[in-house]
């Protein structure tokens, strides 16, 4: 049997099939699709491989002599593919063109360079899969990086796949990863997210996690720590509508989300916060509309008081709570004090008790 060995002499042909091979999976990977039959990507490889064959063709050594067969049987093959009538069928089917190398002798060649294609193809497809979705997961909030999980699970080969996430800023909640492959391909992208919060020690860690299904091809993109809020029984503030937020609502089990209109401005307004700057307001504002709560020392009996506001869109207003997760009397609070302090909570246990499904628009 004919072995391919590449390292066995220079081989100018297969070194450009495998430039057009990183180009083709990297301009794939970037648009987030993949087409399993792909009409104008066949034609665009045939007149590459045809110009390679025109370019490369003195002096040629003994495995580009081969790989010129390969790119030869290739135009045939993708030839029949896109263009199956009776002519290119009687020519350039699977059966001629195997009769064509069995009879020059070369089949073997070909079978083994064929394979060496095919795995650098696997190879780089998984090597832009990993690159692509832990950009992804690192934008949605996923900050720990599970490369050697995916990487073991893709290398498998199986269609589809879910990684568990644990994330030690979110340590009361529970996140489930999916993935998925692309038909025809090796490349993955990443499907939908689950997040579930995990029982307290004192409801029992026998007790079953909820978990909820986000869907990060919606327009609303759901980070992790806005879902770990979510299914902690806290609002978050829809980006496109400042006044529009989300909760869980589990009445419905087809959509367990509601939307509820809340001007968290004019509820602040309300509030005898303390004194603060520009920067001061915008931490406050952004901490509560993705569903944190934000620490501020506040003036009561002219002592200092830490206390935590947490938005409610549901009863209209943001509420106080003292250290001890108690709510406090805005009357209490005397309207001098310092300024806000950088510590954000993002976390307040609650339990829900059903699966749901996915996100959609507002």
């Amino acid at each position: 049997m004919v072995k391919f060995d590449n390292n066995s002499s220079p081989n100018r042909l297969l070194d450009a099939v495998k430039y057009y091979i990183q180009e083709d999976i990297s301009n794939y990977s970037k648009q987030d699709r993949f087409l399993q039959f792909d009409p104008k990507g066949d034609m665009l490889k045939i007149e590459y491989y045809q110009q390679l064959l025109k370019a490369i063709n003195k002096n040629l050594t003994k495995e580009e002599r081969k790989t010129r067969t390969y790119l030869k049987t290739e135009i045939r093959r993708l030839t029949f593919r896109n263009k199956p009538g009776v002519g290119n069928k009687l020519l350039n089917n699977r059966v001629s063109r195997f009769i064509s190398l069995w009879l020059l002798a070369r089949q073997n060649g070909y079978s083994a360079l064929n394979t060496h294609v095919k795995q650098f193809q696997k190879t780089v497809s998984l090597d832009q899969s990993l690159l692509k979705l832990g950009k992804q997961l690192q934008q949605m909030g996923f900050t720990q990086s599970i490369d050697h999980q995916l990487r073991k699970m893709m290398d498998l080969g199986i269609e589809k796949f879910h990684v568990k996430y644990t994330d030690l800023r979110h340590p009361d909640t529970e996140y489930v990863l999916h993935f998925a492959k692309d038909p025809g391909s090796n490349i993955y992208h990443f499907q939908h997210f689950e997040a579930a919060a995990l029982p307290s020690w004192k409801q029992g860690r026998s007790a079953p996690a909820v978990y909820t299904q986000f869907d990060n091809r919606t327009e609303q993109q759901i980070t992790a720590t806005e879902a770990g809020n979510l299914v902690h029984g806290k609002a978050i503030a829809v980006h496109a509508d400042k006044d529009t937020w989300l909760i869980i609502d589990r009445t419905n089990p087809h959509f367990p989300f509601q939307y509820v209109t809340f001007n968290l401005e004019e509820a602040l307004k309300k509030l005898p916060l303390p004194p603060m700057n520009k920067v001061e307001n915008d931490n406050l504002i952004n901490a509560l509309k993705t569903g944190g709560t934000k620490e501020i020392s506040f003036t009561i009996n002219e002592s200092s008081v830490m206390l935590k506001l947490q938005a409610s869109p549901l009863a209209n207003t943001v509420y106080l709570f003292d250290k001890n997760n108690q709510l406090t009397d805005p009357a209490r609070i005397t309207r001098q004090g310092p300024t806000v302090t950088e510590t954000v909570l993002q976390h307040q246990v609650s339990t829900h008790k059903e699966y749901t499904p996915r996100l959609s628009k507002v």
